[in-house]
């Protein structure tokens, strides 16, 4: 008796069909690239640079942007600064601000 006809299965357990085995098979791949596929992120959210390290770095620029731009006014409203480095401060931090949300969308679109 050669090996490949012994039968080696327990007692009371009956062989799986092949189409048994096939969906078997099928199933084990769908679940394999599902699992596979849920540590990527989808294009839509992912950008040209990941999505999340961007919209956190441009909240950081806005958020110390306007800290700036609070202080500079109030130092500019009391008389602390000469004249006309108020309005350089502001319309710069609206710069730096656009700027930002600018790359921001862009970086966006890249990803769709």
């Amino acid at each position: 008796m050669d090996d490949q006809s012994k039968d080696i299965r327990q007692p009371g357990v009956a062989a799986p069909s092949e189409e048994a085995q096939r969906l078997a098979d099928k199933r084990r791949i769908v679940r394999d690239l599902s699992e596979s596929s849920g540590d990527r992120e989808s294009p839509l959210k992912r950008g040209f640079f990941p999505a999340a390290t961007v919209s956190m770095v441009v909240f950081y620029i806005i958020t110390v942007s306007l800290v700036v731009t609070a202080v500079f006014a109030l130092l500019g409203i009391w008389g602390y600064l000469p004249e006309g480095v108020t309005e350089k401060v502001l319309s710069s931090s609206g710069v730096i601000v656009l700027a930002s949300l600018a790359f921001l969308y862009v970086n966006q679109q890249f990803g769709e």
